[in-house]
């Protein structure tokens, strides 16, 4: 599973912070940013993968559609 965001963000901050220690949390949180993009982006292109290989079932639809609903005149179904 891909890191949160604060873990991405303490972990950017904490590698910077070793080598610079006027490194700044609002500093960290623009780096943090642009590699949390990246992660993210792989992540979500996993998913819609899997979400592709699902039979989707047709007819699955409101409880009304299937009986002889009569709603306002401009929605009547005869």
């Amino acid at each position: 599973m891909a890191e949160s965001w604060i873990e991405v963000v303490n972990r950017v901050f904490k590698e910077n912070r070793a080598k610079n220690p006027k490194f700044k949390l609002k500093q960290a949180m623009k780096v943090a940013k642009k590699i949390y993009k990246k992660t993210a982006k792989n992540f979500n292109n996993k998913e819609k993968h899997m979400n592709k290989t699902k039979k989707h079932h047709k007819g699955t639809h409101n409880y009304r559609d299937k009986r002889n609903y009569k709603g306002t005149r401009k929605n009547r179904k005869y």
